[in-house]
């Protein structure tokens, strides 16, 4: 995501209307990864019933 943030910024990537849809739509995508990330880290560093909850 951050490569493509960079192309979008310094001009190596279209930045008309429908370029920057196409980009926003993976945010959805790239939030439940990383909540499935999250997750699978504290289940294997900690016990869930212990962990306090920060609602990630």
């Amino acid at each position: 995501m951050n490569e493509k943030r960079n192309e979008i910024v310094h001009g190596g990537e279209d930045t008309t209307l429908e370029a920057i849809n196409l980009v926003s739509e993976l945010v959805p995508s790239l939030e439940l990864t990383a909540k499935k990330l999250i997750d699978r880290i504290i289940d294997s560093l900690y016990n869930r019933r212990q962990f306090i909850h920060f609602d990630f």
